[in-house]
């Protein structure tokens, strides 16, 4: 049969053409055995197809792009990982089931760089779990690579939405079930496939770490997907006494990301034209990573920093719980729970600060230049609120900050990467804002801990 899509319009015919002859007579019958075929046929499109080979060709042709854009200590990628000795001790070890769930989504490259970095850390490869949208037409390849649905996200009727969420869950349990069944031969690495989860409905085109939508966008609360995930989890857990599903909140955090330059155009081309959202969105992407692999020597582009942190295990068996209102009460707790250490775990990087001191001067002092799209703070003004931001990071502690440094040095690390990424201009007294929504999606990733209230660009 053809790929996902074309199975899902499919069926959406046949059940709505089903239901209008069934009010003549009585199709239920009909009805069961077409969701029981649509459950079979969507979880061939929906399950890994997983091919080792095609897993470390794409390895090493990622491995160099990604250094090229990100800073990568030495080369070496496990150098951008801590936590990673909290995994080990469970690692294929009998009834420990290990689950990732990693945020914020930044980048349709998080996936890789989580997969690249982990891997070399010899926590091995990773199973990642994706919207259905992602498996339609030529995405049908990534279940080579391991990844599995987790979410449905097309329009159909409720009956055959619930089939496929029934079958999802299913598949999840499968996933946690696997033991290191890959690539029992291969020596480089251990395989165990561990499933992961992002804690998000997807990128955040603002920088907004709680995944805020407009109202205008119909999204449902900004937890809704972490919740749902956790759901399924805690289900899971209730059927298997004999498991341990340990769930690792994983922080992720970048300055900047290749697809960077059109997120805050992306919500209103999404919504225009999804060809011309996925040329800009992955046209980018390609472009960036081109530039920076190919050119970045001639025209030193700056790398981006990017931190991989893996916190303290959530055993799922204690939250176990026989009645509905114990279930929703534990859910709540977890939900909580796992956000709130992702946020916490997200590193202040100066370029986040200086990004926030720029937002708080311009607003305060800055003009715009007369037929320009620029905005000029005074310079002492922005170094003045660096200071102040900069202090109150250190006072509140609730993050690891990836640089002890003085001010003075984290400002000019930080000046000098937006100048080098023709973000920013020095002219005499002054700061030439270049690109303002760069700013605002930089100070929005640290607003919660500097309780700021969160910019829109």
């Amino acid at each position: 049969m053809g790929d996902l899509g074309k199975i899902i319009g499919d069926y959406r015919k046949r059940l709505e053409q089903l239901r209008q002859t069934g009010r003549q007579q009585d199709n239920r019958p009909e009805e069961q055995q077409m969701i029981t075929q649509f459950k079979k046929d969507i979880r061939l499109h929906m399950e890994p197809d997983f091919s080792y080979e095609k897993l470390q060709k794409v390895r090493r042709f990622a491995e160099p792009w990604l250094r090229a854009y990100f800073n990568i200590p030495q080369g070496d990628f496990s150098n951008i990982v801590t936590g990673a000795e909290r995994i080990m001790p469970y690692q294929g070890k009998e009834g420990k089931k290990i689950v990732l769930m990693a945020g914020p989504h930044n980048s349709h490259l998080d996936d890789v760089s989580l997969y690249l970095a982990l891997y070399a850390c010899g926590i091995g490869d990773l199973s990642i779990g994706a919207r259905t949208n992602m498996f339609m037409g030529k995405g049908d390849q990534l279940r080579e690579l391991g990844a599995f649905a987790i979410s449905f996200f097309e329009k159909m009727p409720y009956t055959l939405v619930k089939a496929a969420q029934e079958e999802i869950e299913d598949l999840l349990e499968q996933k946690i079930l696997e033991e290191a069944n890959r690539s029992a031969q291969d020596k480089e690495s251990p395989h165990w496939g561990q499933p992961t989860l992002f804690a998000s409905n997807g990128r955040s085109y603002f920088g907004k770490i709680d995944e805020k939508y407009p109202p205008s966008w119909g999204r449902d609360h900004q937890l809704i997907k972490i919740r749902r995930n956790l759901e399924k989890l805690l289900r899971i857990q209730g059927r298997h006494e004999r498991w341990d599903i340990l769930v690792y909140p994983v922080s992720l955090t970048q300055v900047t990301v290749p697809e960077q330059p059109v997120l805050h155009h992306l919500p209103a081309l999404k919504r225009l034209n999804t060809t011309a959202y996925q040329i800009a969105d992955y046209g980018t992407i390609l472009v960036n990573m081109f530039i920076r692999k190919e050119l970045g020597s001639i025209f030193h582009y700056p790398q981006s920093d990017i931190f991989i942190d893996i916190h303290e295990e959530v055993d799922l068996k204690e939250y176990r719980s026989t009645s509905k209102e114990g279930f929703d009460k534990s859910i709540k707790e977890l939900t909580d729970l796992v956000q709130s250490t992702i946020k916490k775990g997200y590193r202040i990087l100066p370029e986040k600060l200086l990004a926030t001191a720029v937002v708080s001067a311009s607003a305060k002092t800055g003009k715009h230049r007369r037929g320009r799209d620029e905005k000029r703070p005074g310079l002492r003004d922005v170094w003045e609120a660096f200071v102040d931001y900069h202090e109150r990071a250190g006072d509140k502690n609730v993050a690891r900050r990836a640089y002890e440094q003085p001010a003075d040095q984290e400002f000019q690390k930080a000046l000098s990467f937006y100048t080098s990424y023709g973000a920013l201009k020095v002219k005499g007294e002054q700061l030439v804002i270049k690109n303002m929504p760069l700013m605002v999606y930089q100070a929005n990733t640290i607003a919660h801990h500097l309780s700021q209230t969160e910019s829109v660009s």
